[in-house]
Protein backbone atom coordinates (compact mmCIF):
# COMPACT_ATOMS: atom_id res chain seq x y z
CA UNK A 1 0.00 0.00 0.00
CA UNK A 2 1.21 3.10 -0.67
CA UNK A 3 1.15 6.27 1.49
CA UNK A 4 -1.38 8.13 -0.12
CA UNK A 5 -4.19 4.83 0.53
CA UNK A 6 -2.94 4.71 4.01
CA UNK A 7 -3.61 8.14 4.33
CA UNK A 8 -7.19 8.08 3.03
CA UNK A 9 -8.05 4.93 5.22
CA UNK A 10 -7.02 6.80 8.28
CA UNK A 11 -8.99 9.58 7.23
CA UNK A 12 -12.13 7.42 6.46
CA UNK A 13 -12.07 5.94 9.83
CA UNK A 14 -11.63 9.05 11.77
CA UNK A 15 -14.63 9.98 9.72
CA UNK A 16 -16.56 6.55 10.52
CA UNK A 17 -15.68 6.72 14.37
CA UNK A 18 -17.14 10.68 14.40
CA UNK A 19 -20.41 9.48 12.59
CA UNK A 20 -21.45 6.76 14.80
CA UNK A 21 -20.96 9.03 17.94
CA UNK A 22 -23.64 11.24 16.27
CA UNK A 23 -27.54 10.57 16.84
CA UNK A 24 -29.37 10.95 13.50
CA UNK A 25 -26.30 9.99 11.43
CA UNK A 26 -26.36 6.90 9.46
CA UNK A 27 -23.22 4.20 7.65
CA UNK A 28 -23.98 1.49 5.78
CA UNK A 29 -21.92 -0.74 3.73
CA UNK A 30 -24.11 -3.34 1.47
CA UNK A 31 -24.65 -5.45 -1.46
CA UNK A 32 -26.22 -4.73 -4.49
CA UNK A 33 -27.68 -6.77 -7.42
CA UNK A 34 -28.14 -4.27 -10.41
CA UNK A 35 -28.90 -4.10 -14.31
CA UNK A 36 -25.50 -2.15 -15.36
CA UNK A 37 -24.76 -4.69 -18.03
CA UNK A 38 -25.48 -6.49 -20.83
CA UNK A 39 -25.18 -10.21 -19.62
CA UNK A 40 -27.94 -9.75 -17.64
CA UNK A 41 -26.98 -9.17 -13.92
CA UNK A 42 -23.91 -7.10 -12.11
CA UNK A 43 -22.93 -7.20 -8.77
CA UNK A 44 -21.36 -4.72 -6.52
CA UNK A 45 -21.19 -2.83 -3.69
CA UNK A 46 -22.58 0.35 -1.53
CA UNK A 47 -21.30 2.58 0.98
CA UNK A 48 -24.11 5.11 2.30
CA UNK A 49 -23.45 8.16 4.33
CA UNK A 50 -26.45 10.22 5.84
CA UNK A 51 -27.86 12.18 7.86
CA UNK A 52 -32.05 12.42 9.40
CA UNK A 53 -33.31 16.11 8.98
CA UNK A 54 -36.37 15.46 10.97
CA UNK A 55 -38.50 12.47 12.14
CA UNK A 56 -39.89 12.34 8.00
CA UNK A 57 -37.17 13.35 6.27
CA UNK A 58 -32.79 12.05 5.42
CA UNK A 59 -30.64 13.03 3.33
CA UNK A 60 -27.19 11.51 1.89
CA UNK A 61 -24.64 10.29 -0.57
CA UNK A 62 -24.00 6.81 -1.88
CA UNK A 63 -21.00 5.57 -3.52
CA UNK A 64 -21.20 2.22 -5.67
CA UNK A 65 -19.14 -0.03 -7.49
CA UNK A 66 -20.13 -2.97 -9.35
CA UNK A 67 -19.11 -5.38 -12.18
CA UNK A 68 -20.65 -7.85 -14.76
CA UNK A 69 -18.35 -10.63 -14.50
CA UNK A 70 -17.20 -9.89 -17.66
CA UNK A 71 -15.84 -6.39 -19.10
CA UNK A 72 -18.08 -3.24 -18.02
CA UNK A 73 -17.56 -2.33 -14.58
CA UNK A 74 -19.93 0.66 -12.79
CA UNK A 75 -18.87 3.43 -10.34
CA UNK A 76 -21.76 5.47 -8.80
CA UNK A 77 -21.81 8.64 -6.94
CA UNK A 78 -25.28 10.07 -5.74
CA UNK A 79 -27.06 12.08 -3.59
CA UNK A 80 -30.19 11.26 -1.89
CA UNK A 81 -33.53 12.68 -0.66
CA UNK A 82 -35.25 10.26 1.61
CA UNK A 83 -39.01 10.61 2.56
CA UNK A 84 -40.73 8.53 5.39
CA UNK A 85 -44.71 8.43 4.71
CA UNK A 86 -45.66 6.26 7.20
CA UNK A 87 -43.89 8.69 10.34
CA UNK A 88 -46.88 10.07 12.09
CA UNK A 89 -48.61 6.48 11.72
CA UNK A 90 -45.75 4.86 13.68
CA UNK A 91 -45.24 7.58 15.89
CA UNK A 92 -48.83 6.78 17.21
CA UNK A 93 -48.38 3.52 17.01
CA UNK A 94 -45.23 2.99 18.90
CA UNK A 95 -43.86 1.32 16.05
CA UNK A 96 -40.64 2.02 13.68
CA UNK A 97 -40.90 3.19 10.79
CA UNK A 98 -39.13 1.31 8.48
CA UNK A 99 -40.89 2.63 4.81
CA UNK A 100 -39.48 4.78 2.57
CA UNK A 101 -39.35 6.36 -0.25
CA UNK A 102 -36.15 8.31 -1.61
CA UNK A 103 -34.98 10.58 -4.74
CA UNK A 104 -31.91 9.98 -6.46
CA UNK A 105 -29.46 11.96 -8.35
CA UNK A 106 -25.69 11.83 -9.39
CA UNK A 107 -23.29 10.66 -12.25
CA UNK A 108 -22.37 6.87 -13.17
CA UNK A 109 -19.38 6.02 -15.11
CA UNK A 110 -19.30 2.79 -17.26
CA UNK A 111 -15.57 1.43 -18.00
CA UNK A 112 -15.52 -1.09 -20.89
CA UNK A 113 -12.58 -1.89 -22.85
CA UNK A 114 -10.79 0.49 -21.39
CA UNK A 115 -12.55 3.31 -22.29
CA UNK A 116 -14.81 5.36 -19.37
CA UNK A 117 -18.26 7.01 -20.10
CA UNK A 118 -19.97 8.82 -17.37
CA UNK A 119 -23.84 9.57 -17.61
CA UNK A 120 -26.46 11.31 -15.34
CA UNK A 121 -28.38 9.05 -12.91
CA UNK A 122 -31.38 9.76 -11.70
CA UNK A 123 -34.50 7.84 -9.81
CA UNK A 124 -36.80 6.86 -7.39
CA UNK A 125 -36.19 4.14 -4.96
CA UNK A 126 -38.19 2.43 -1.93
CA UNK A 127 -37.65 0.24 0.77
CA UNK A 128 -37.71 -0.58 4.21
CA UNK A 129 -35.40 -1.12 7.09
CA UNK A 130 -35.08 -3.59 9.46
CA UNK A 131 -33.74 -2.63 12.91
CA UNK A 132 -32.28 -5.55 14.66
CA UNK A 133 -30.53 -3.61 17.94
CA UNK A 134 -29.67 0.22 18.45
CA UNK A 135 -27.07 0.03 15.23
CA UNK A 136 -27.64 -2.51 12.86
CA UNK A 137 -30.39 -2.66 10.21
CA UNK A 138 -31.63 -4.28 6.92
CA UNK A 139 -32.84 -2.47 3.89
CA UNK A 140 -33.82 -4.26 1.48
CA UNK A 141 -34.44 -1.34 -2.02
CA UNK A 142 -35.77 -1.83 -5.68
CA UNK A 143 -34.80 1.12 -7.46
CA UNK A 144 -35.44 2.33 -11.05
CA UNK A 145 -34.34 5.30 -13.33
CA UNK A 146 -31.85 5.82 -15.42
CA UNK A 147 -29.51 4.14 -16.50
CA UNK A 148 -30.57 1.46 -13.92
CA UNK A 149 -33.42 -0.63 -12.76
Amino acid sequence: MNKYKICLLLVMLFITSSLFALDGVFLSLGGEANGNTREGVAAGGVLTIGADINRYFSLGFKKGYSLDFKNIKTIEDVGFFRFYPLESFARETSLQNPLFVQAELGTITFFEDGKSSPSVSAGLAAGCRFIFGKNFYLEPVVRGGYPFI
